[in-house]
């Protein structure tokens, strides 16, 4: 009885918990796909640990709208550009989540932090 004890307890091992990137940076740069408009280039890192190189998804709302998905990068990748952000004069509110495919379904990691930037009126 006390060896089935053993063994259930050594085999009850939680599952590693999935990385979750770190908001760093969020650079507005005027006209730079657009004129009239603002791109914002925005950079995280992300400590994978045991898990692999895979996608960071990118979420953004700006000031009480919704928040939407502006898609997927490689987690290599540690920086998204975010083209025609906005005209100016508004809040953005970034964050970001670690996705993996496995084979037994998808691996999503928490939200990070939200990461705010307030982007100036016309190349302010």
């Amino acid at each position: 009885m006390r060896s089935q004890k053993r063994r259930r307890e050594r085999s009850t091992a939680t599952a590693p918990t999935p990385p979750v990137p770190v908001i760093i940076a969020a650079n507005p740069a005027w006209e730079g796909s657009e004129p009239g408009m603002y791109d914002v280039t925005i950079e995280w890192t992300i400590d994978h640990g045991l898990f692999p190189v895979a996608s960071v998804e990118v979420f953004c709302r700006v000031d009480a709208g919704e928040e939407q998905s502006l898609g997927t990068t490689p987690s290599s990748d540690l920086g998204m550009n975010h083209p025609r952000a906005t005209a100016g004069n508004e809040t953005l509110y970034y964050r970001v989540r670690y996705v993996f495919e496995d084979f037994g379904g998808p691996v999503i990691g928490a939200f990070s932090e939200v990461f705010e930037v307030y982007v100036p009126s016309e190349g302010g």
